[in-house]
């Protein structure tokens, strides 16, 4: 057991700690990285689906003016109140 004292050891054990702190803090860096990429693609995707939503209205709503005008011709309308 006093072999695991000696200054030799405990310096082996104290660089490996050292280590495993450089090591944790370098993979910390890359998880952050990767959140901050993730962030920027959910902005860019949701801006993407804000405007996908917009297209989507004005073609509803083009959709919608083009069947009241269909319906107010009398030989459409006539074939759908049929």
């Amino acid at each position: 057991m006093s072999e695991l004292f000696t200054p030799y050891i405990q310096a082996g054990f104290a660089g490996l700690c050292f280590v495993l702190v450089g090591v944790i803090c370098w993979l910390m860096r890359q998880v952050i990285d990767v959140l901050r990429a993730t962030s920027q693609v959910i902005e860019r995707n949701t801006s993407a689906i804000d405007r996908l939503n917009t297209s989507t209205h004005r073609v509803e709503r083009a959709v919608n003016e083009m069947r009241d005008e269909l319906l107010k011709r009398p030989c459409i309308a006539s074939e759908k109140d049929a």
